[in-house]
């Protein structure tokens, strides 16, 4: 095999279809065509040859190689956790006091103020979407908390075409959908309101980008988000919503269980029954027989 064809296969600019036209012109017949290629097959072969020797030489480097990537995985997760305690450390100082009746580094807020400011925005931000959307339902309420909002498709649940765009408004006791009026940039109108999201299923669909279900009796709907995050973040959403729910209804007091007969004066029942019946027994039974000779007795 000669090196200047070694060199030139083994060039970074090499083109296969350049090579294959400079040995058809060059060579003369097809005698000469099947000797290159047999020397080309050789090379083919040398380097499969040469390229499982080296792995073989350097089969215990790769293993070494490995296991102190291993080691720097470790150390790297170990320095990771020691940054985490110090932060932590770090913030619980600022927000402790080291002599004691001396004011802490940073003044905590005033807890009514800060719920005021919360409630003050989840209010503005529930009165921003009845004022966006036409035939919207009434949505203020102080326990209800905006959670999150985005622009969705919605797909036919049969054959997954696009059917229209659609605005959901997810808030922590329901979710509405609404479709944009045409014309009128920012506005929607009402399509749907989902008041019990604790019988709405959401459930995800692999062989669809970005896509999942949404399952109310009797009807299933398909919407696709922008995006694999955008997805992950409305199902993430709604789990924390039913867990939150689940939590409140696990955390009121259960009513105290009834008697099992249901009769709270069924033990002084008894205690008559059985009362008047040894009455009667003592009634019924004869009284004993007193000889003569002991009535005679002074």
């Amino acid at each position: 095999m000669s090196d200047p064809m070694i060199k030139r296969l083994s060039s970074n600019d090499f083109n296969v279809e350049k090579f294959v036209k400079e040995l058809s012109q060059h060579c003369v017949g097809g005698l000469e065509l099947q000797q290159k290629r047999v020397e080309i097959g050789a090379l083919a072969e040398e380097t499969n040859s040469l390229l499982k020797k080296n792995v073989f030489h350097n089969y215990m480097l790769f293993i070494e190689t490995a296991k102190e990537i291993s080691h720097l995985e470790g150390e790297m997760y170990q320095l990771s956790h020691l940054l985490t305690e110090q932060r932590s450390l770090l913030a619980t100082l600022a927000h402790s006091s080291i002599v004691e009746g001396v004011a802490p580094l940073n003044t905590s807020v005033n807890n009514t103020t800060v719920e005021q400011d919360k409630e003050t925005q989840t209010r503005k931000q529930l009165s921003d979407i009845m004022q966006k959307m036409e035939g919207c339902v009434p949505l203020l309420d102080s326990s209800r908390v905006f959670i999150m909002e985005g622009d969705l498709t919605e797909l036919d649940p049969l054959d997954n075409k696009p059917l229209r765009r659609v605005h959901a408004y997810l808030l922590s006791d329901m979710l509405i959908l609404a479709c944009p009026i045409q014309g009128d940039q920012g506005r929607y109108q009402m399509n749907t309101c989902y008041d019990n999201l604790t019988s709405l299923a959401v459930v995800n669909i692999r062989h669809i980008a970005a896509a999942f279900k949404l399952l109310a009796f009797p009807d299933t709907r398909v919407f696709q988000a922008p995006s694999a995050s955008v997805k992950k973040e409305w199902l993430d959403k709604f789990e924390e919503i039913k867990k939150s729910s689940k939590e409140q209804n696990s955390s009121l007091p259960k009513p105290a269980q009834a008697d099992s007969s249901g009769n709270p004066f069924e033990d002084e029942d008894e205690e008559e029954e059985e009362e008047e019946e040894e009455s009667r027994a003592s009634a019924v039974s004869p009284s004993p027989f007193i000889p003569e000779w002991l009535l005679e007795v002074p």
